[in-house]
């Protein structure tokens, strides 16, 4: 019969408890898409039947969609065996864990929705999104 077929569980990124791995990966992205916008998949363990066998309590993203601005992102291991936020668009590009030298910063003080992105080498690239942020006005 092959291998039992994979199942996912859409997490909630705006009831993220603060400080967990799910809130911090919100305050990323959030940055360059709105939540509403944004599909942040775990992948379940399945049982011996193929069925979904764990508590989505303790669930950790695994897959980012971000249908709109037409890019994903995967969480993976890295070759030191730490956990990375990996674009599945940009060849080997991930979401740095280092610190962004101050000139950096400083020359994306005009772009405040975009994300830096890093090789293995540590070049650095931006990500900007190529739609409007701004958000509409909205009567209450």
């Amino acid at each position: 019969f092959g291998t039992p077929p994979k199942w996912y569980c859409l997490l909630n990124m705006l009831m993220a408890p603060d400080g967990s791995p799910l809130h911090s990966l919100a305050r990323l992205i959030c940055r360059f898409e709105p939540l509403s916008h944004v599909l942040a998949w775990a992948e379940l363990e399945t049982t011996a039947q193929g069925e979904p066998g764990q508590s989505p309590a303790r669930l950790l993203p695994s897959l980012v969609q971000l249908p709109r601005l037409g890019l994903s992102f995967l969480v993976r291991r890295d070759e030191h065996g730490g956990t990375r936020l990996f674009s599945q668009d940009h060849g080997q590009l991930f979401v740095p864990d280092f610190q962004i030298p101050p000139e950096v910063l400083e020359l994306m003080a005009g772009m405040p929705h975009a994300i830096v992105l890093s090789d293995e080498y540590k070049a650095l690239t931006l990500l900007v999104p190529n739609v409007l942020m701004v958000r509409p006005p909205v009567k209450g």
